[in-house]
């Protein structure tokens, strides 16, 4: 990322990167999800669900919200599951593997620099 050093673009980068680490994760555990057989994927959601219908409250508590927020829960559920995913298979690279997928460059003074050149 190149940009100036005020506080606000240095937010920005702080967030990008921080996105850029989500999408290693969503990435990695769909990677994974696709070495897993059906039975596999089907009993790891199966677990992950049993989990968001506790914390929901339980399943009188579940049965009681609306379909909205089932299904929000639902898409956070799955999300937060691929998420573990790739974070396990992020645990078993080499280091050298490790360090390109968390490679984020953040330059805070080249925007000007750029912008003097032209």
């Amino acid at each position: 990322m190149n940009t100036d050093r005020c506080s606000k673009e240095k937010k920005d980068a702080r967030l990008l990167e921080t996105l850029k680490a989500w999408a290693v994760d969503q990435h990695l555990g769909e990677e994974k999800m696709l070495e897993m057989s059906l039975e596999e994927v089907r009993e790891y959601f199966k677990k992950a669900e049993e989990k968001m219908i506790k914390k929901a409250g339980g399943p009188c508590k579940w049965k009681n919200l609306s379909d909205i927020k089932k299904a929000e829960r639902k898409a956070t559920m799955i999300e937060e599951a691929v998420s573990e995913l790739g974070k396990d298979a992020f645990n078993d690279l080499s280091n050298e593997e490790k360090c390109i997928f968390q490679l984020f460059i953040w330059d805070g003074c080249g925007c000007h620099k750029d912008l003097n050149t032209v």
